[in-house]
């Protein structure tokens, strides 16, 4: 079984604290020798900072993310829930232009019985500087886990070894690779490879700032 997901992410800024975010997902399903295509599960989310220390290089964030069933599950392409994610994020910028995030999260689907899950997440990782503005290099490594909310529920573990570098000159557009490696379960889990590319056109266009 073969499954791609290519997932267009949008946030915008709602004031100093705040953004609103839209996840639309496009997937590609093989199964018993036939190719399936379409629209994933597609989210609405929110995200505001609670509090944030520009001297301790510190900040917490609180956000809620809604995805509804619009992914056709007859076709592999969806999972017919409508699931509530509350979540939320500390950063903290550590000696050495080293840093690290932890996220804690629930997943609560709503429209049908299902168990609810927890999630947490732990990524730490350094920045280099290619040059006095050039390119930054920020290899950093993330523990996954996941965990159904029942009795005896077994925790999920993957890691993320992962590189993101920056592509202009002015920063605002950069490239993250990395292979999600199972810890758990190995037997029953393929190694994912992630990628995504982030452009931050506040800063400038996708043409400008390369020189």
């Amino acid at each position: 079984m073969i499954f791609v997901e290519t997932r267009f992410v949008f946030e915008r800024r709602i004031g100093p604290r705040s953004q609103i975010e839209l996840a639309v997902p496009f997937n590609v399903h093989r199964a018993f020798g036939a190719w399936q295509r379409g629209l994933g599960d597609v989210a609405i989310g929110f995200k505001h900072v609670l509090v944030h220390s520009r001297a301790r290089g510190a900040i917490a964030s609180a956000a809620t993310e809604l995805t509804f069933p619009t992914g056709k599950e007859m076709l592999g392409l969806g999972h017919r829930l409508t699931v509530l994610e509350p979540h939320g994020t500390y950063s903290q910028v550590l000696p050495g232009d080293s840093f690290i995030h932890v996220q804690l999260g629930l997943e609560a689907p709503l429209n049908l019985p299902a168990n609810n899950e927890v999630y947490w997440r732990v990524a730490g990782g350094k920045t280099f500087m290619q040059g006095q503005w050039g390119r930054t290099w920020s290899p950093m490594v993330e523990l996954l886990a996941v965990r159904e909310l029942e009795s005896e529920a077994q925790v999920f573990w993957d890691v993320l070894p992962q590189m993101q570098v920056t592509l202009s000159r002015r920063q605002h557009i950069s490239i993250n690779g990395g292979v999600r490696i199972p810890w758990t379960l190995r037997r029953f889990r393929r190694p994912t490879p992630i990628v995504y590319l982030l452009w931050d056109w506040f800063d400038g266009g996708a043409f400008e700032g390369w020189r």
